[in-house]
């Protein structure tokens, strides 16, 4: 069970640079844009090809053509916003699969040591102790694990990710049950749900269909009991949440919930398409209000439909891309997520389903965090298109 943390061979310094800027996205936002710096050094520093450098021009241009609307409109423009912007889809388009698929195993390793520091940090903060801010609060006698992250959805998504590569190809024993017990101790339904949706994934990939919907009906199963023989009448954390979208899905008020803030998350964006076509604002709809107009349009969302106004976030990638750049920038947005995958139709489906699958408990777009997770969701895929054909064959 000795994890050899020393996984990766002679780096060239591109790669030294990449590795540590994915790191250092991983230790939180306290060195989020050292992360974001240190990656698209490592880009800039590695050797371009000609389609990537005219498919990342492509994309500039639509999204500048999304932003002289929006400043011709007489919308806010926000010039950092779009900059951030631009350079995460750089990023996307000129990061190699290779590169990635070499760091992956150093990567989950680190990652994992940071569990026993998270178990130190929720320690003291159990203790009354909170040396850096934070939302949580506790099960079972511990504050949930949030590590250096705000709060434990964050440092859950991180994990779930890390997690799945790690149970999907061949790693020590030690480093699956540091991630696995760290996922679990956050206690966050987000990283919960993105390390079942990414499984059942592979194992549809790897072991086909049929196989595989056996297994989500088993799982299924046991989840309906856990729920009826215990979680429902129960005052265990997990139970309030299930109880919130139940009463949401029956029409039940829940008030600003987290179900409820999920739902409209997911709902705001073709919202946003359909009031623009309907109020015959069709431009808006091609190509959004642009960067800085996002939380202004979320706000007036909430208070129109229901009075309440201190939300600003939209929390869904995908209804922030639609908001802010509209359809094309949405298309946009999924080419150069789905670069990598050469337009190969399963991996595209793949990558399809995991925007959508972290749409759903993210809103980063843009930015350190979102370049963290697209590429360690990146790297999920390929380990699954790796590791589930040696299955299949």
């Amino acid at each position: 069970m000795n994890a050899n943390f020393n996984l990766t061979p002679q780096l060239n310094t591109s790669q030294r640079l990449l590795q540590a800027g994915i790191l250092c996205g991983c230790f939180g936002p306290y060195v989020g844009y050292l992360s974001f710096s240190l990656i698209l050094f490592s880009v800039l520093l590695s050797r371009l090809d000609f389609k990537r450098v005219f498919s990342f021009l492509l994309v500039f241009f639509v999204f500048s053509i999304s932003a002289a609307y929006s400043i011709l409109s007489l919308f806010d423009f926000n010039v950092l916003s779009f900059f951030v912007a631009l350079i995460t889809l750089l990023i996307l388009f000129f990061v190699k699969n290779n590169e990635l698929v070499l760091l992956s195993e150093r990567v989950i390793s680190v990652v994992a040591l940071t569990v026993p520091i998270a178990f130190f940090i929720a320690m003291t903060q159990s203790l009354g102790i909170y040396p850096l801010e934070f939302r949580g609060n506790e099960v079972l006698g511990i504050m949930r694990f949030t590590f250096l992250f705000a709060e434990p959805s964050h440092y859950s998504i991180v994990l779930s990710l890390c997690a799945l590569i790690a149970v999907i190809k061949p790693t020590p024993l030690v480093i699956k049950i540091l991630l696995l017990c760290g996922l679990l101790l956050t206690w966050s339904l987000s990283g919960f749900c993105i390390f079942a949706f990414g499984y059942v994934g592979y194992k549809f990939y790897s072991r086909g269909i049929l196989k595989s919907f056996f297994l989500a009906l088993v799982l299924l199963f046991v989840m309906m009991c856990l729920w009826f023989y215990w979680l429902e009448n129960s005052n265990f954390w997990l139970a309030s949440k299930v109880q919130s979208v139940i009463q949401l899905f029956s029409g039940e008020s829940v008030g600003a919930s987290s179900a409820m803030l999920r739902y409209n998350s997911l709902i705001i964006g073709p919202y946003f398409i359909y009031e623009n076509i309907a109020m015959g604002n069709l431009w808006n709809s091609i190509l959004g209000l642009g960067f800085g107009n996002l939380s202004s349009w979320v706000a007036y969302y909430y208070e129109s439909n229901f009075s309440i106004s201190e939300i600003t976030d939209a929390n869904n990638i995908m209804s922030n891309v639609l908001i802010s750049n509209g359809l094309v920038g949405l298309v946009c947005y999924f080419f150069a997520y789905s670069y990598f995958t050469g337009l190969d139709s399963i991996k595209v489906f793949l990558s399809g389903m995991m925007l959508l699958v972290l749409s759903l408990f993210s809103g980063y777009a843009f930015g350190p965090f979102a370049i963290i997770t697209l590429l360690l969701t990146r790297i999920y895929i390929l380990t699954v298109i790796e590791n589930g054909a040696r299955k299949i064959h």
